[in-house]
């Protein structure tokens, strides 16, 4: 554990929602949270077809478009985002759960569209909630201002959704930093802090934050 340092079997922190005896919260997978959220069964809303890497991000040692596809192999996942749909509680719901072993819960150009594809969906299908479950590190800064433009364009895709009258949801599960916050999150008609534990709720990361103040 982070927090208290305790070693826990992992079977016991499945039955305890990989909560510690501490307190602290471990990272839930996305399928025991969306199993927990969900009346019953779900879909899928997939990505759309979007070029990641316009800019052909590239060294002699180094290529973009394969740390992007290191990142779906470990995670399982096209996008960082995991978009489903479902009852919660008997109301028609779109979640949106950013996965921190894609990139640390990257926001890129994809991950924009795939978000764009959620609001669209639920603004058709008259959804009565979307929830955001942010565990993000911020705007993907290798794709340059393309990345940076997904900043308003979330913002447009929650104002569809204000329109149509869905309820946004926002949950900070672990960390929510960078342009993520600074976006579409604040826009939430209400926002929750998954736990005490939850860290690094600020505009930008801790790296970052840390050498301003130092060199203040």
């Amino acid at each position: 554990c982070k927090n208290c340092k305790k070693i826990t079997y992992r079977n016991d922190l499945i039955t305890s929602n990989f909560i510690c005896s501490c307190g602290y919260h471990f990272d839930l997978p996305i399928s025991l949270r969306q199993k927990h959220l969900y009346d019953a069964d779900f879909i899928t809303i997939n990505a759309p077809n979007v070029d990641e890497d316009p800019l052909s991000f590239s060294t002699d040692t180094y290529s973009y478009r394969s740390k992007i596809k290191k990142y779906q192999q470990i995670s399982k996942q096209d996008t960082a985002l995991s978009v489903t749909s479902g009852l919660i509680s008997g109301l028609r719901a779109v979640v949106v759960i950013f996965n921190p072993t894609f990139g640390a819960g990257r926001f890129g150009i994809r991950e924009c569209a795939h978000f764009l594809e959620a609001c669209a969906y639920a603004c058709k299908e008259k959804s009565e909630i979307f929830l955001t479950v942010l565990q993000s590190s911020g705007m993907d800064v290798q794709a340059g201002t393309l990345s940076l433009m997904s900043m308003p364009k979330s913002i447009i895709g929650m104002s569809q959704l204000e329109e149509a009258g869905i309820i946004r949801i926002g949950c900070a599960a672990r960390g929510a930093t960078g342009g993520s916050l600074g976006s579409f999150f604040q826009l939430n008609d209400f926002i929750l802090i998954e736990s005490q534990t939850t860290e690094d709720i600020l505009f930008s990361g801790r790296r970052v934050t840390q050498n301003i103040y130092k060199n203040n």
